[in-house]
Protein backbone atom coordinates (compact mmCIF):
# COMPACT_ATOMS: atom_id res chain seq x y z
CA UNK A 1 0.00 0.00 0.00
CA UNK A 2 3.01 2.21 0.99
CA UNK A 3 4.67 1.56 -2.57
CA UNK A 4 1.82 2.06 -4.65
CA UNK A 5 1.04 5.77 -2.64
CA UNK A 6 4.57 6.52 -3.25
CA UNK A 7 4.23 5.77 -7.30
CA UNK A 8 1.02 7.12 -7.59
CA UNK A 9 2.01 10.14 -5.95
CA UNK A 10 -1.21 10.01 -4.26
CA UNK A 11 -2.05 11.69 -0.12
CA UNK A 12 -2.62 8.20 1.35
CA UNK A 13 -4.95 10.74 4.05
CA UNK A 14 -6.50 11.42 0.61
CA UNK A 15 -7.63 8.61 -0.33
CA UNK A 16 -9.58 5.59 0.60
CA UNK A 17 -8.32 2.16 1.19
CA UNK A 18 -10.78 -0.63 -0.67
CA UNK A 19 -10.03 -4.07 0.91
CA UNK A 20 -10.94 -6.89 -0.98
CA UNK A 21 -11.35 -10.38 0.96
CA UNK A 22 -8.84 -12.72 1.04
CA UNK A 23 -10.51 -15.94 0.05
CA UNK A 24 -12.49 -16.85 -3.02
CA UNK A 25 -12.23 -20.32 -5.21
CA UNK A 26 -9.15 -19.83 -6.98
CA UNK A 27 -8.14 -16.88 -5.40
CA UNK A 28 -4.32 -15.71 -4.16
CA UNK A 29 -5.21 -17.03 -0.53
CA UNK A 30 -4.46 -20.88 -1.32
CA UNK A 31 -7.74 -21.95 0.26
CA UNK A 32 -9.12 -22.14 3.48
CA UNK A 33 -7.19 -21.64 5.73
CA UNK A 34 -3.94 -20.99 3.92
CA UNK A 35 -2.72 -17.65 3.94
CA UNK A 36 -6.22 -16.04 5.02
CA UNK A 37 -5.20 -13.52 7.53
CA UNK A 38 -8.40 -14.44 9.23
CA UNK A 39 -10.56 -17.23 9.10
CA UNK A 40 -13.50 -15.89 10.98
CA UNK A 41 -13.66 -12.92 8.63
CA UNK A 42 -12.00 -13.31 4.95
CA UNK A 43 -12.75 -9.52 4.15
CA UNK A 44 -10.68 -8.49 7.05
CA UNK A 45 -7.85 -5.80 6.45
CA UNK A 46 -5.89 -7.92 9.12
CA UNK A 47 -3.46 -7.68 11.58
CA UNK A 48 -1.69 -4.88 10.27
CA UNK A 49 -4.76 -2.57 10.65
CA UNK A 50 -2.96 -0.33 12.39
CA UNK A 51 -0.24 0.77 10.15
CA UNK A 52 -3.26 1.85 7.58
CA UNK A 53 -5.08 3.60 10.36
CA UNK A 54 -2.47 5.92 10.83
CA UNK A 55 -1.37 5.87 6.69
CA UNK A 56 -5.49 6.68 5.56
CA UNK A 57 -6.92 7.11 8.70
CA UNK A 58 -10.22 5.19 10.08
CA UNK A 59 -12.90 6.89 8.39
CA UNK A 60 -10.75 6.25 4.97
CA UNK A 61 -11.20 2.44 5.31
CA UNK A 62 -13.92 0.59 3.70
CA UNK A 63 -13.96 -3.33 2.44
CA UNK A 64 -15.61 -4.13 -0.80
CA UNK A 65 -18.41 -6.27 1.32
CA UNK A 66 -19.59 -3.68 2.60
CA UNK A 67 -21.48 -2.39 -0.57
CA UNK A 68 -22.90 -5.75 -1.55
CA UNK A 69 -24.89 -5.69 -5.06
CA UNK A 70 -24.73 -2.40 -4.86
CA UNK A 71 -22.82 -0.91 -8.35
CA UNK A 72 -20.11 1.83 -7.07
CA UNK A 73 -17.89 4.26 -9.13
CA UNK A 74 -14.21 5.72 -7.91
CA UNK A 75 -12.73 8.42 -9.69
CA UNK A 76 -9.58 6.53 -9.85
CA UNK A 77 -8.37 3.09 -8.81
CA UNK A 78 -5.05 1.55 -8.31
CA UNK A 79 -4.49 -2.07 -7.93
CA UNK A 80 -1.20 -4.02 -6.43
CA UNK A 81 0.78 -5.38 -9.70
CA UNK A 82 0.31 -8.88 -8.16
CA UNK A 83 -2.50 -9.39 -6.05
CA UNK A 84 -1.69 -11.18 -3.03
CA UNK A 85 1.81 -11.45 -3.14
CA UNK A 86 3.81 -8.94 -1.11
CA UNK A 87 6.93 -7.35 -3.63
CA UNK A 88 9.38 -8.62 -0.83
CA UNK A 89 8.54 -12.04 -1.30
CA UNK A 90 10.71 -12.00 -4.48
CA UNK A 91 14.20 -13.39 -4.11
CA UNK A 92 13.11 -15.21 -1.19
CA UNK A 93 15.08 -18.60 -2.09
CA UNK A 94 18.67 -16.58 -2.83
CA UNK A 95 20.71 -14.14 -2.00
CA UNK A 96 19.51 -10.80 -3.25
CA UNK A 97 23.19 -9.27 -4.46
CA UNK A 98 21.75 -5.85 -4.47
CA UNK A 99 21.09 -6.17 -0.69
CA UNK A 100 24.83 -7.13 0.17
CA UNK A 101 26.07 -3.64 -1.55
CA UNK A 102 24.05 -0.89 0.21
CA UNK A 103 20.51 -0.55 2.22
CA UNK A 104 17.55 0.16 0.08
CA UNK A 105 16.83 4.03 0.20
CA UNK A 106 12.47 2.37 -0.76
CA UNK A 107 12.97 0.00 2.35
CA UNK A 108 14.59 2.66 4.58
CA UNK A 109 12.07 5.43 3.67
CA UNK A 110 8.96 2.91 4.22
CA UNK A 111 10.64 2.52 7.97
CA UNK A 112 10.59 6.52 8.38
CA UNK A 113 7.41 6.89 6.84
CA UNK A 114 5.95 4.23 9.32
CA UNK A 115 7.73 5.15 12.31
CA UNK A 116 6.55 8.87 11.89
CA UNK A 117 2.54 8.43 10.83
CA UNK A 118 3.03 5.72 13.92
CA UNK A 119 4.15 8.25 16.73
CA UNK A 120 1.42 10.78 15.63
CA UNK A 121 -1.61 8.11 15.50
CA UNK A 122 -0.43 5.74 18.40
CA UNK A 123 2.40 7.25 20.02
CA UNK A 124 0.48 8.68 23.13
CA UNK A 125 -0.34 5.08 24.01
CA UNK A 126 2.39 3.12 22.15
CA UNK A 127 5.20 5.51 22.12
CA UNK A 128 7.98 4.24 20.38
CA UNK A 129 11.07 3.29 22.36
CA UNK A 130 14.39 4.22 21.03
CA UNK A 131 17.31 1.59 22.06
CA UNK A 132 19.53 2.33 24.66
CA UNK A 133 22.27 4.37 24.13
CA UNK A 134 24.66 2.74 26.91
CA UNK A 135 23.75 -0.70 26.54
CA UNK A 136 23.09 -3.23 23.41
CA UNK A 137 19.17 -4.33 24.01
CA UNK A 138 18.93 -8.13 22.82
CA UNK A 139 15.45 -9.17 21.96
CA UNK A 140 14.63 -12.79 21.57
CA UNK A 141 11.29 -13.59 20.01
CA UNK A 142 10.07 -16.63 21.18
CA UNK A 143 8.09 -18.98 20.24
CA UNK A 144 5.48 -21.78 22.03
CA UNK A 145 4.61 -24.96 20.38
CA UNK A 146 1.48 -24.84 19.29
CA UNK A 147 -0.11 -28.30 18.41
CA UNK A 148 -3.30 -26.32 16.47
CA UNK A 149 -1.07 -25.97 13.60
CA UNK A 150 -1.05 -29.73 13.15
CA UNK A 151 2.67 -29.71 11.77
CA UNK A 152 6.09 -29.76 13.28
CA UNK A 153 6.76 -25.85 12.03
CA UNK A 154 5.44 -24.38 15.41
CA UNK A 155 7.34 -27.22 17.82
CA UNK A 156 10.83 -26.92 15.53
CA UNK A 157 10.96 -22.94 16.05
CA UNK A 158 10.29 -23.59 20.15
CA UNK A 159 13.89 -23.05 21.23
CA UNK A 160 14.12 -25.79 24.02
CA UNK A 161 17.11 -24.58 25.99
CA UNK A 162 15.89 -20.74 26.09
CA UNK A 163 16.55 -20.22 29.60
CA UNK A 164 20.44 -21.43 29.01
CA UNK A 165 20.46 -19.25 26.24
CA UNK A 166 19.35 -16.02 28.20
CA UNK A 167 22.07 -16.98 30.92
CA UNK A 168 24.88 -17.00 28.59
CA UNK A 169 24.11 -14.06 26.53
CA UNK A 170 23.63 -11.99 29.75
CA UNK A 171 27.11 -12.47 30.21
CA UNK A 172 27.80 -10.20 27.44
CA UNK A 173 29.71 -7.10 28.56
CA UNK A 174 26.94 -3.82 27.88
CA UNK A 175 23.84 -5.78 27.35
CA UNK A 176 20.41 -6.20 28.44
CA UNK A 177 18.46 -9.50 27.37
CA UNK A 178 14.40 -9.15 27.06
CA UNK A 179 13.44 -12.86 25.47
CA UNK A 180 9.40 -12.47 24.44
CA UNK A 181 6.47 -13.86 22.96
CA UNK A 182 5.15 -11.18 20.79
CA UNK A 183 1.57 -12.99 20.10
CA UNK A 184 1.10 -12.51 23.58
CA UNK A 185 1.36 -8.55 23.38
CA UNK A 186 -0.78 -6.29 21.66
CA UNK A 187 0.25 -5.16 18.40
CA UNK A 188 0.88 -1.58 19.70
CA UNK A 189 3.34 -3.27 22.24
CA UNK A 190 4.79 -5.20 19.63
CA UNK A 191 5.82 -2.43 17.67
CA UNK A 192 7.49 -0.26 20.33
CA UNK A 193 9.37 -3.45 21.93
CA UNK A 194 10.34 -4.06 18.69
CA UNK A 195 11.80 -0.73 18.10
CA UNK A 196 13.79 -0.56 21.00
CA UNK A 197 16.15 -3.81 19.82
CA UNK A 198 19.62 -3.19 18.89
CA UNK A 199 19.94 -7.03 18.10
CA UNK A 200 17.11 -9.03 17.04
CA UNK A 201 17.29 -13.03 17.58
CA UNK A 202 14.42 -14.67 15.93
CA UNK A 203 13.47 -18.01 14.65
CA UNK A 204 12.92 -18.07 10.92
CA UNK A 205 9.42 -17.19 10.30
CA UNK A 206 6.92 -14.27 10.08
CA UNK A 207 7.57 -12.75 13.32
CA UNK A 208 10.96 -11.88 11.80
CA UNK A 209 8.97 -9.47 9.91
CA UNK A 210 9.46 -6.96 13.45
CA UNK A 211 12.83 -5.98 11.82
CA UNK A 212 10.92 -3.55 9.78
CA UNK A 213 10.04 -1.44 13.42
CA UNK A 214 14.04 -1.15 13.72
CA UNK A 215 15.07 2.77 14.57
CA UNK A 216 17.17 2.37 11.52
CA UNK A 217 19.47 5.37 11.59
CA UNK A 218 19.50 5.31 15.43
CA UNK A 219 22.75 4.35 17.63
CA UNK A 220 23.26 1.09 18.54
CA UNK A 221 20.62 -0.41 15.94
CA UNK A 222 20.55 -2.95 14.24
CA UNK A 223 20.96 -6.32 13.95
CA UNK A 224 19.35 -9.75 12.77
CA UNK A 225 20.63 -13.33 14.31
CA UNK A 226 18.32 -14.99 12.13
CA UNK A 227 18.19 -18.65 13.43
CA UNK A 228 16.75 -22.22 11.63
CA UNK A 229 16.17 -25.41 13.19
CA UNK A 230 18.01 -28.43 11.73
CA UNK A 231 17.95 -29.58 8.07
CA UNK A 232 14.65 -31.72 8.46
CA UNK A 233 12.42 -28.80 8.77
CA UNK A 234 13.80 -27.64 5.37
CA UNK A 235 13.93 -23.92 5.90
CA UNK A 236 17.57 -23.74 5.07
CA UNK A 237 17.03 -22.72 1.47
CA UNK A 238 15.17 -19.72 2.87
CA UNK A 239 17.14 -16.38 2.07
CA UNK A 240 14.21 -13.63 1.79
CA UNK A 241 14.66 -12.23 5.80
CA UNK A 242 18.31 -11.67 5.37
CA UNK A 243 17.59 -9.93 2.23
CA UNK A 244 15.28 -7.69 4.00
CA UNK A 245 17.30 -7.55 7.15
CA UNK A 246 19.96 -5.96 4.72
CA UNK A 247 17.90 -4.09 2.74
CA UNK A 248 16.92 -1.95 5.57
CA UNK A 249 20.77 -1.22 6.41
CA UNK A 250 20.70 -4.10 9.08
CA UNK A 251 23.83 -6.18 10.14
CA UNK A 252 22.88 -10.08 9.42
CA UNK A 253 23.67 -13.71 10.70
CA UNK A 254 22.22 -17.13 10.22
CA UNK A 255 22.46 -19.71 12.62
CA UNK A 256 21.36 -23.33 11.40
CA UNK A 257 21.10 -26.31 13.98
CA UNK A 258 23.09 -28.82 13.34
CA UNK A 259 21.30 -32.26 13.13
CA UNK A 260 19.81 -34.44 15.77
CA UNK A 261 19.21 -30.70 17.17
CA UNK A 262 15.31 -30.45 16.33
CA UNK A 263 12.66 -32.90 18.29
CA UNK A 264 9.35 -32.71 19.07
CA UNK A 265 9.99 -30.58 22.23
CA UNK A 266 12.06 -27.99 20.08
CA UNK A 267 14.91 -27.28 18.88
CA UNK A 268 17.77 -27.30 21.19
CA UNK A 269 20.28 -24.42 20.35
CA UNK A 270 23.99 -24.66 20.31
CA UNK A 271 24.65 -22.06 22.95
CA UNK A 272 28.59 -21.10 22.77
CA UNK A 273 27.89 -20.87 18.82
CA UNK A 274 24.40 -18.45 19.31
CA UNK A 275 27.16 -16.37 22.01
CA UNK A 276 29.21 -16.22 19.71
CA UNK A 277 27.30 -14.69 16.96
CA UNK A 278 25.11 -12.40 19.03
CA UNK A 279 28.40 -11.01 20.25
CA UNK A 280 29.55 -10.10 16.85
CA UNK A 281 26.27 -8.42 16.49
CA UNK A 282 26.32 -6.32 19.23
CA UNK A 283 30.12 -5.26 18.48
CA UNK A 284 28.60 -4.83 15.02
CA UNK A 285 25.83 -2.16 16.04
CA UNK A 286 28.17 -0.26 18.42
CA UNK A 287 30.82 0.36 16.33
CA UNK A 288 29.01 0.70 12.70
CA UNK A 289 25.18 1.72 13.25
CA UNK A 290 22.73 1.32 10.46
CA UNK A 291 23.09 4.11 8.33
CA UNK A 292 20.18 6.21 5.82
CA UNK A 293 21.33 5.94 2.77
CA UNK A 294 19.94 8.44 0.39
CA UNK A 295 16.25 8.47 2.31
CA UNK A 296 12.87 10.27 1.28
CA UNK A 297 10.84 12.02 3.53
CA UNK A 298 7.49 10.12 2.18
CA UNK A 299 5.89 11.94 4.92
CA UNK A 300 6.19 14.87 3.56
CA UNK A 301 5.48 13.47 -0.13
CA UNK A 302 1.93 12.30 0.91
CA UNK A 303 0.42 14.08 3.36
CA UNK A 304 1.31 17.73 2.53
Amino acid sequence: MWNMGVLTDKLLSESLLLNFDGLRPGGPAGGLPHRLMDAQSPDAHGPYIAYYQSWFGAKNMVKAADFGSSRVCFKEIYFPPVPGVAWFWNDWGIVNKCSTVAASPLYQSFNIYLRKKWMETFGATYPLIQPDTDRVHIIIEVRKIDKRKGNNHSSARHIANLKDLIAALETLPGVRVTAQNFAELPFGEQVALSHSAGVFLSMHGAGTTHIFHSAVGSPNCCALVEMFPDATIEFQAAFGYGNLARMFGLHHWRYEASMGRTKAEGTTVDVEEMKALTAKAVEAVRTKPTCLFDVKDTTKLMSA
